[in-house]
């Protein structure tokens, strides 16, 4: 009796800290999907063992779940940003990093647009990103989008 007495206290205890602090601004659930700040500021990382005369240098920091990524012909990285395993309020995107450093968001509109919560694969081909993802009834979908953004075509 006493073990559940006190399993109560700290489950009582753990829910109380955490309506609180939701409710003082300091944990925003909604804002699950914004944690990453992007930063393409260019860090030689040196815990990273490479072969003589290479480096790794770590080009992109703040995404969540990047899971997939590219190269367009004129240099741009874009990263998939997704997650294998469905977690609540993280919404599949592709983000852009351009030459120049800046970064910014594919936007994926239309009927076609992923409404699922995972996405795997992207390749750039022919002026077009492909992607794979899920949709809310648990299928997977082939699309494309244009590197610059706008309606996503299901292939």
């Amino acid at each position: 009796m006493k073990r559940i007495l006190v399993v109560l206290v700290i489950l009582l205890a753990t829910a109380f800290l955490l309506f609180r602090c939701s409710s003082l601004g300091q944990l925003a659930w909604q804002a699950a999907d914004q944690a990453g700040r992007y930063s393409a500021k260019r860090v030689t990382v040196d815990d990273i063992a490479v072969p003589d005369g290479y480096r790794a240098v770590r080009i992109v920091n703040g995404l969540n779940f990047p899971s997939a990524f590219t190269w367009d012909a004129a240099g741009n990285i874009y990263v998939l940003e997704s997650h294998t395993v469905p977690a609540p309020m993280l919404k599949v995107k592709i983000v852009r990093i351009k030459t120049d450093g800046a970064i910014d968001r594919v936007s994926l509109d239309g009927p076609d647009a992923p409404n699922g919560d995972t996405a795997i694969g992207l390749t750039f081909h022919d002026g077009w990103l492909y992607f794979t993802h899920e949709q809310k009834d648990a299928t997977f979908s082939i699309s494309r989008v244009r590197p610059t953004g706008g309606t996503v075509e299901a292939v």
